[in-house]
């Protein structure tokens, strides 16, 4: 749960529906994959 006085300095998000039976894990595993992918794209431009 976010907390409004919490300093929050980077939020990342997965832009496809989840199964949020994976837990924080599976989750955080997901949004690393995505954005390696999405680093490893613009590597190749």
């Amino acid at each position: 749960m976010m907390r409004p006085d919490a300093k929050v300095e980077r939020v990342y998000l997965y832009p496809k529906p989840v199964d949020f039976r994976k837990f924080i894990d599976g989750l955080a595993a997901l949004v690393e994959l995505y954005i390696r992918l999405c680093m490893k794209s613009l590597d190749t431009r």
